[in-house]
């Protein structure tokens, strides 16, 4: 995909200087939802984190509920972004979706600063959600396996204890569950 240089805007028109001034300034209000959201995602998998360690098993259920509402708020300003992206990209006339990092050297400086920030921002806290994520699957882990010795010394079963897996079948292993596979 061909990226177009700078915008001379001298040359579009003064309409058209205002589509793509308004679609850039969207764009960077979707940004920086996504950026307040990722900071949020973070700070309720600390929490997570610290309801695992202390073995809070409700706060950990109503951290996981908050998760998956803030993933879903992400998603749907995925979406938000692609389509101001696709919009940006055929105001200025270029083909495919434009990346962040494909906006910035078109934008007027202002907006280019801001955006860099901006992604540098969402780089760097995508990166704290994927880690923390990370050890809280450990955690979890941990904590099943230890319940499933606790259970065995209790009852003494010499079996392994069953879990459920996808679609709600029971699964003598789980350890699929955390590995993404069915």
């Amino acid at each position: 995909m061909e990226v177009p240089r700078k915008m001379d805007f001298s040359t579009i028109g003064t309409n058209r200087e205002e589509e793509i001034t308004q679609i850039v300034e969207d764009l960077i209000v979707t940004v920086e939802k996504e950026v307040q959201t990722f900071q949020k995602l973070h700070v309720t998998l600390l929490e997570q984190q610290r309801s695992l360690l202390s073995g809070g098993a409700e706060a950990v259920v109503e951290k996981n509920a908050e998760v998956d509402t803030l993933v879903s708020v992400t998603k749907n300003l995925r979406n938000d972004w692609k389509t101001q992206s696709r919009s940006l990209s055929a105001a200025l006339k270029s083909e495919g979706d434009l990346r962040l990092e494909q906006i910035i050297p078109l934008v007027e400086v202002k907006y280019a600063n801001r955006l860099t920030e901006l992604r540098e921002m969402l780089l760097s806290l995508r990166e704290k959600v994927k880690t923390t994520n990370q050890r809280n699957r450990v955690l979890l882990e941990r904590s099943i396996r230890y319940v499933d010795r606790c259970m065995y010394m209790l009852t003494g079963n010499t079996g392994q204890l069953q879990g459920y897996g996808p679609g709600g079948k029971c699964a003598k292993d789980r350890s699929h569950i955390f590995q993404g596979q069915g």
